[in-house]
């Protein structure tokens, strides 16, 4: 994996104590890996015990970007980040900040997601079974096609209990399943048979150049419907330019009730 820290089949939490883990597999060799990869049965906790709270997990730059994956890849695994910011990172494949296939990310307070860039999945994308849970933390101020802030297709499920997610931008005004769909998501992003629940947490300020500013909800041909629970949070600012739903767009079954 060339310069590469690998976590498979053994728990461990890395403390960056304020200290940077950069990404610099910029070799043609090595293009597409992460700084850090959690394979299957791998369990990493990344915590940052700096007064300052200065740590960080850093991807590869705009002028790499060809040669770039996430900054952090999860398959298989769990990633909990409890400190730490996950940022620069500019990727033309999926996950800008983190990347991760039937595998588990935990985000909760002190973690930061930002400044990332992708095609697909800004700040965080999600594949196939898996499963992303928002406790608290920011995830903020990153951009992608579909899905700036989080994007998560195939059967994954999204929880937001907490934390903020702001500030993200999804750039594409383009229409799928035959010109009727909308691409869009500013702050999340899902595609095919993904659930996803709100209990908790901030939507605010994101943009979809197309459709869902803040929540973008589209079926795939040949899956069934997502479903978007709502029971708590705020969705509030949000902005789609070309397309409808400025807070939520949903291409399925949806039940907001505040008061469950």
């Amino acid at each position: 994996y060339g310069e590469q820290i690998v976590v498979q089949n053994k728990s461990i939490t890395i403390d960056l104590n304020g200290h940077t883990i950069k990404n610099d597999n910029t070799h043609p060799d090595y293009a597409g890996h992460a700084a850090i990869r959690v394979d299957e049965n791998g369990v990493l906790t990344i915590t940052d015990s700096s007064s300052e709270k200065t740590g960080a997990v850093v991807g590869i730059s705009e002028a790499e970007a060809a040669h770039g994956g996430a900054v952090i890849t999860v398959v298989g695994g769990t990633l909990t980040l409890e400190g730490g910011t996950v940022t620069g990172n500019t990727t033309t494949a999926q996950g800008g900040g983190i990347f991760v296939k039937n595998g588990t990310v935990n985000v909760k307070d002190g973690a930061v997601i930002t400044g990332n860039t992708a095609a697909e999945g800004g700040g965080i994308y999600a594949r196939d079974n898996s499963t992303v849970n928002i406790y608290g933390g920011t995830i903020s101020s990153n951009s992608a096609a579909e899905g700036g802030g989080i994007y998560a297709t195939g059967s994954s499920t999204v929880n937001i209990c907490g934390g903020t997610i702001s500030n993200n931008t999804a750039t594409s005004t383009k229409m799928d399943r035959d010109g009727i769909s909308p691409q869009g998501g500013g702050g999340i992003a899902t595609v095919g048979s993904v659930t996803l629940t709100m209990s908790g947490g901030i939507i605010s300020g994101n943009t979809a150049c197309g459709a869902g500013g803040g929540i973008g909800m589209r079926r795939e041909t040949g899956t069934d419907a997502p479903v978007l629970t709502i029971t708590g949070g705020s969705i509030t600012g949000n902005t789609a330019n070309a397309h409808e739903g400025g807070g939520i767009r949903l291409e399925g079954a949806g039940i907001i009730d505040p008061t469950a």
